[in-house]
């Protein structure tokens, strides 16, 4: 078979998604740079959706592995071809990668910038969800609620919280 199919792509990233959980980042990492070679060698455009997701994966995995700096580095070029992609607009893709790489920042300690991000995320899950209880806006609002008790901003952080357990 053809060893470059997207559907070899995607088996590669699952394997790689199972290696994470199970803590084994090195394998993880390796089955997701395997995925995205397939995926830059099927397509032409270099902002392929399915690029930036195994970018988005494999920040994901080095932020797990507690290497931020790499972390940063995938998650930035995933949200530069999701934006290429569907523009600088409100989209769920969009609003996970700000989620994301607002992890890395609030994991690193970097409050100020975690909490900008979180915001964003807020802001556009609340423009593309009709539902006002929508998951990813609860999630939103715990992470943004997170920050502000790290901040040592307990009554910020109370009203986020509610806010995310009204959703929940």
């Amino acid at each position: 078979g053809d060893v470059n199919h997207p559907d070899i792509a995607v088996n590669y990233s699952n394997i790689g998604n199972v290696y994470c959980s199970q803590g084994e980042y090195k394998k993880a990492l390796k089955f997701h740079q395997k995925s995205l070679a397939i995926r830059k060698a099927v397509h032409s455009d270099v902002n392929h959706p399915s690029i930036a997701a195994s970018y988005y994966d494999m920040g994901n995995v080095c932020a797990l592995h507690g290497e931020y700096t790499e972390a940063l580095t995938f998650h930035e070029k995933s949200l530069a071809m999701k934006k290429a992609v569907h523009g600088d607009v409100n989209h769920p893709s969009i609003a996970n990668s700000y989620l994301a790489t607002g992890n890395v920042y609030y994991s690193h300690g970097q409050l100020k910038k975690a909490l900008k991000l979180y915001q964003k995320s807020l802001t556009i899950n609340k423009a593309v969800h009709d539902d006002v209880h929508h998951p990813s806006i609860a999630i939103d609002y715990s992470n943004i609620g997170n920050v502000y008790k790290s901040k040592g901003e307990y009554t910020k952080a109370l009203e986020f919280h509610e806010k995310s357990l009204a959703i929940r």
